[in-house]
């Protein structure tokens, strides 16, 4: 069924397209009629403009600090994702049309101008182009479109993420590090830890570009260390599945390959996989009773889910508490 709610955040809009159970569920878990009474956000700390090769990208008007908010907006289109696989192609299009025609029609602007990569129908090749997965209900699948998100370009290396705030129906857009005035906001397309030619290869099939980014275009010897190291940290994931802690010997090991997974990280870029693992590595040292190596890695741990799952998340709760009483925790031998 389609939904459409045209007063939503100040006039913008919204469509749903999914079932009528997982529409009141949505409506009754966000309330869209308080939501309504707070004041408009403060101007946005980006600017959108035309880049040479990439189309329209967000630069930063200012330095924004590592875990801060980019952006908060919520979807205009939520498409589930079973209803449009189960419609015959002329029968999804249209109702693609029919969600965004019944939006306001600055929505509708916003909506065509985004990106196409694919050709044919419109409505469907922009859905297809810049939809962000989502879960709504008991974990069903859904396709969102926020115009705002969807002008973030890709970089294999990325300087932001996102994440869906269940409250208020926004998508989060936050800084994993420091991004400096001026420089472009990126959001990782492709399988951050597959090599070069598979992100490559992901990239032109699904978005239709090759990526130029600065590891992308970089030497041969470079592009070759890059891939060896991606290579390494796909068989240390594997050994960490195969490492059973059943012993103390077994339990030094799996320390020292999240040690080494984690320098890896490091040396690739790649902020976001790390948060878990220093958590592996606290619940280790937990395990060997090591207090002070617990102290360290939790709060490293905290500082990473700091930056992707936010102060009050429970992943920084559970941390602080291992950290500031290890030996109370069920996990310390």
């Amino acid at each position: 069924c389609l939904f459409t709610n045209t007063h939503f955040r100040f006039g913008r809009g919204i469509s749903f397209v999914t079932t009528p159970e997982i529409a009141i569920e949505i409506t009754r878990s966000y309330e869209f009629s308080d939501y309504e009474r707070l004041p408009p956000s403060e101007p946005p700390p980006y600017r959108a403009e035309e880049l040479l090769g990439r189309g329209i990208g967000l630069l930063a008007n200012r330095t924004i600090k590592s875990g801060e908010t980019v952006m908060g907006n919520p979807p205009v289109i939520v498409l589930m994702q079973k209803a449009l696989d189960t419609l015959e192609r002329e029968q999804r299009y249209a109702l693609l049309h029919k969600a965004v025609g019944q939006l306001p029609e600055q929505t509708q602007t916003q909506i065509r101008a985004l990106a196409k990569s694919r050709g044919g129908d419109e409505i469907g090749d922009i859905v297809q182009t810049n939809s962000i997965g989502q879960s709504y209900g008991k974990g069903v699948r859904h396709l969102s479109i926020v115009p705002e998100a969807a002008r973030i370009n890709h970089d294999c290396r990325p300087n932001s993420f996102y994440r869906f705030d269940d409250k208020d129906l926004t998508l989060q857009v936050f800084a994993l590090r420091n991004i400096e005035a001026g420089e472009e906001i990126s959001f990782n397309y492709a399988g951050a830890e597959f090599p070069r030619d598979a992100r490559h290869s992901y990239l032109q099939a699904h978005w239709g570009f090759t990526c130029a980014c600065s590891l992308c275009t970089a030497s041969h010897q470079a592009i070759a260390a890059s891939d060896s190291r991606l290579n390494e940290i796909s068989n240390i994931k594997a050994q960490l599945r195969n490492t059973p802690p059943r012993s103390t010997a077994s339990l030094h090991e799996i320390l020292s390959l999240v040690q080494k997974l984690i320098e890896l990280y490091d040396e690739e870029r790649l902020i976001v996989p790390k948060a878990p693992y220093y958590e592996i590595a606290a619940y280790t040292c937990s395990q060997l009773g090591n207090k002070t190596c617990v102290q360290r890695n939790a709060e490293l741990a905290a500082d990473h889910w700091r930056v992707l799952a936010g102060e009050k998340s429970w992943e920084v709760t559970r941390m602080l508490g291992l950290g500031g009483n290890p030996k109370a925790h069920p996990s310390w031998r």
